[in-house]
């Protein structure tokens, strides 16, 4: 969780150097991570069931979920986790995907 925190921190950071207001400055990067959350959560959805559709019903039904909304809302750093969580999941389906597709192709010893 350290790097994770780092990360976030980070993004704050360069948020309070580019503005002053701190208002704008704790909440763009959690608003930021809100929406990037629900473009990966749409790539995941089209990942795992191959479908457009899904992606875009994932992706939807992402971004009316409490967790962005509110957490990207109120400008806290717990919406990166499920950011950085994500990908490893889009990672995982595309190593599975690729392990059926391997043994449907090579023959049985």
């Amino acid at each position: 969780m350290g790097q994770l925190d780092t990360i976030s921190t980070s993004c704050q950071a360069l948020s309070h150097a580019k503005w002053d207001i701190l208002v704008i400055s704790n909440r763009w990067p959690s608003a930021a991570w809100s929406t990037l959350f629900v473009a990966l959560m749409y790539l995941y959805g089209r990942i795992l069931f191959q479908r457009r559709r899904v992606g875009l019903m994932a992706a939807g039904l992402t971004a009316a979920l409490w967790w962005p909304t509110i957490f990207g809302r109120l400008g806290l750093r717990e919406i990166s986790q499920p950011v950085m969580m994500t990908p490893a999941l889009i990672g995982l389906v595309m190593v599975l995907w690729a392990m059926i597709f391997v043994s449907a192709i090579m023959p049985q010893r």
